[in-house]
């Protein structure tokens, strides 16, 4: 017999607290110049990028800072594929030659021209880099050896051994070009396997550079697998950039021969190009477009489309690659893959369509109705999960099992979605016959109703004449 006491239970589960909202969070990968290699690094806001220097990661940041974007997971990854530094293309009558060695650190375009005639510790040159304003002039080393800040690159002046003082004559040029360092595939999937296996919430990775449909493969593979864990999250990468000498429709059969054998709901691929100034740098200059609509779908709420004119203008200058067509931009969207656009009649660029890589017939053809899919399965597993070996309740007056608490729990748990005007409609049904005293597992059927979104539009306008009935 206990003494008399007063005791309290306490309840949980009553304020319908939902998980960790992981909405919008997503994880870059890609390669730069400097900062922790391979680990997962918190970002908040621009200053935290400075210290990845420099590189197509960087750049990605850049943008999605420029759409509002602020907390983000970075990986940078191992840069173990070097870029390449073309051929110096000279205009000018100097006798000397410059060269050009070394690692780039990123892509660089470089125009190297001589203000004042003479050799080595004589002639002054001017550097304008990726299309800004020329330096001050500089002095042409005495070692013939000039290092190019933050490139990892040097040039090299070469003197005429006859006529030293004629090597490098005024207004004299040199151009060339490099390309950012690239991560390989065994790169890649030491960073995936990295965040895949981590316990950190997202809701989707960003492949950061370009990449091919046996990488697009690879990464469809990888999001698959994690669902058996119970990790629902989608991917987005990029195509490469047109060659130098591809015409434009050329580019664009490149990119329509990829996509044609690649199908996924969990993959977008973001294809063709802007032009737009660097959040970081100021710097203008041209790249696929995926850091910009990245930083868009991480603003905006699972259900709504990144193309929402509502939303206003991507911070985007001009359309790229140069001669870029509706024609074009319709065959690449048809194509399933993410590109951009401009509407006659409105200032800006906008994405045209969230694109995922789906097959044709798909629910999930567009990025918004994955998000939502994979946040209502995000939300029913959690709440499922509490009751994972729990006891069978039964009903009392029939002696069967009694699924509708589980029921009542699978619903609620999709709530926030329905308050949130994400989705319109959730249903759960169990149905009672199922045997799982046995050992069978408990099959619950879930169906939820997605938003809506206007995507054509067919608008008739005529004259009507209010005094032309008859009399």
């Amino acid at each position: 017999m206990s003494i008399p006491d007063i005791n309290v239970n306490l309840e949980d589960g009553g304020l319908g607290v939902v998980p960790p909202n992981s909405t919008g969070l997503h994880v870059k990968i890609g390669v730069a110049a400097a900062g922790p290699e391979s680990e997962i690094i918190a970002i908040s806001g621009p200053s935290s990028a400075k210290q990845f220097g420099k590189g197509p990661l960087v750049r990605a940041l850049s943008d999605a800072f420029a759409e509002g974007t602020s907390n983000m997971y970075v990986i940078r990854a191992t840069a173990d594929i070097d870029g390449t530094v073309s051929a110096v293309e000279k205009t000018g009558t100097g006798t000397g030659s410059v060269s050009v060695s070394g690692k780039p650190t990123d892509e660089i375009q470089v125009e190297l021209q001589i203000v004042t005639s003479g050799g080595l510790n004589q002639a002054t040159f001017t550097l304008a880099i990726d299309g800004q304003a020329p330096t001050a002039p500089i002095t042409v080393p005495i070692t013939g050896s000039y290092e190019l800040p933050d490139s990892g690159l040097t040039i090299t002046f070469t003197p005429a051994g006859d006529t030293p003082e004629n090597s490098f004559k005024a207004n004299d040029k040199y151009a060339f070009s490099a390309t950012a360092p690239q991560m390989s595939t065994t790169s890649l999937v030491n960073a995936l396997d990295l965040v895949l296996e981590s316990e950190y919430p997202y809701e989707f990775i960003h492949i950061v550079g370009p990449s091919t449909p046996a990488v697009w493969t690879l990464f469809d593979s990888k999001l698959a697998a994690v669902q058996e864990d119970g990790k629902f999250v989608f991917g987005i990468c990029e195509t490469r950039d047109i060659n130098k000498g591809e015409t434009i429709d050329q580019y664009v059969k490149a990119m329509l021969d990829q996509a044609a054998n690649f199908s996924s709901i969990l993959v977008s691929v973001v294809t063709s190009g802007i032009s737009k100034a660097d959040f970081l740098n100021g710097k203008e200059d041209e790249r696929n477009p995926a850091g910009i609509i990245v930083g868009r779908v991480a603003q905006i709420p699972v259900h709504r489309s990144a193309g929402r004119v509502l939303d206003g203008a991507l911070s985007a200058t001009e359309l790229r690659p140069a001669g870029i067509k509706k024609a074009h931009i319709i065959a690449l969207d048809n194509a399933r893959y993410t590109t951009v656009r401009r509407y006659d009649g409105i200032q800006g660029i906008y994405c045209t369509n969230f694109r995922m890589m789906a097959p044709t017939g798909s629910d999930y053809l567009y990025g918004e109705r994955t998000r939502v899919m994979l946040k209502a399965a995000r939300l029913v597993r959690a709440a499922a999960l509490l009751q994972e070996q729990n006891e069978i309740p039964f009903d009392d007056a029939t002696g069967n099992i009694d699924f509708t608490p589980m029921e009542n729990l699978l619903t609620a748990a999709l709530n926030p979605m329905l308050n949130a005007e994400e989705i319109t409609k959730a249903r759960v049904v169990i149905k009672p016959e199922q045997n799982i005293l046995a050992g069978e597992p408990m099959k619950a059927v879930i169906r939820i109703t997605p938003r809506g979104a206007y995507r054509d539009m067919e608008l008739e306008i005529g004259f009507e004449n209010p005094f032309g009935g008859a009399n």
